[in-house]
């Protein structure tokens, strides 16, 4: 059954920092983590709160919401919680098995990389070229409504509080990206003028990998937030216009060194 979601937001697992907002160009994808769902939780306000791992001691929480205010008044990770503490304290219960076993591995996994393992060095920019191809196709029929847009005073509001390290927050036309290599980041988009494509991708010594990409129909809200249980990555949050030329939307990124 297809549900139609206003707000979505993508707490992934994860992250010296560059932004920007010209068409850029996108490094080979070497490779794509598998995401395995652990648990799922859906309120009865509609939101809806995915577990999942992306391998390599990686885990995430995907979280849709059906409106925006649903989105600003529902319960939110910490960013130093437990993610079986986080699901306790949605449900009332225990995490299941798989959630909580998986969550002790990606810990002990931290514990016995060195950190010359996964805290790669190395300035990462941010290219002028060609728009990306491999964005997401989207889907027929699932395109957000005029009413659903959002002022910027009201995405300010909600996606660009302060009390981070760093803080980008503006708007913007064409690809909007920001890379950091530190231990937290947090990017939201609003598709205010057409729908776009976003991403999370994280480097390796073998390249670049795409963690997770999805359609943001014209109207809707979505935010990554990671929460990364191994040394600091790069990562970077980036904006595929793939639906109308120059579409108009609001960026924010942030996040803690």
């Amino acid at each position: 059954m297809k549900t139609k979601l206003f707000g979505i937001v993508l707490a992934l697992a994860g992250l010296t920092s560059s932004f920007g907002c010209a068409t850029q160009a996108t490094e080979e994808v070497v490779a794509e983590a598998e995401a395995l769902t652990l648990a799922e939780v859906e309120l009865e306000t509609g939101s809806v709160y995915e577990f999942f791992s992306l391998g390599e001691g990686d885990l995430a929480v995907l979280t849709r919401h059906p409106s925006i205010e649903i989105a600003r008044e529902a319960p939110s990770r910490e960013s130093d919680e437990r993610l079986v503490d986080f699901y306790a304290r949605l449900t009332g219960q225990d995490a299941p098995a798989a959630l909580a076993e998986a969550e002790a591995r990606a810990i002990a996994l931290g514990a016995e990389l060195a950190p010359a393992d996964l805290d790669l060095e190395g300035d990462v920019e941010g290219l002028d070229g060609a728009a990306p191809t491999d964005a997401v196709t989207r889907v027929e029929g699932d395109v957000g409504s005029a009413s659903q847009a959002l002022t910027w005073s009201e995405f300010e509001d909600t996606y660009c509080r302060s009390g981070a390290d760093y803080l980008f927050c503006f708007p913007s036309t064409g690809n909007a990206w920001c890379e950091k290599r530190g231990l937290t980041m947090e990017g939201a988009v609003h598709a205010k003028g057409g729908g776009v494509t976003i991403r999370l991708r994280y480097k390796t010594i073998t390249g670049w990998h795409t963690y997770k990409q999805l359609w943001v129909p014209k109207g809707e809200v979505n935010s990554i937030a990671n929460a990364y249980f191994l040394a600091r990555r790069w990562r970077r949050f980036e904006v595929l216009n793939n639906d109308v030329d120059q579409d108009y939307l609001y960026f924010s990124c942030r996040g803690t060194n």
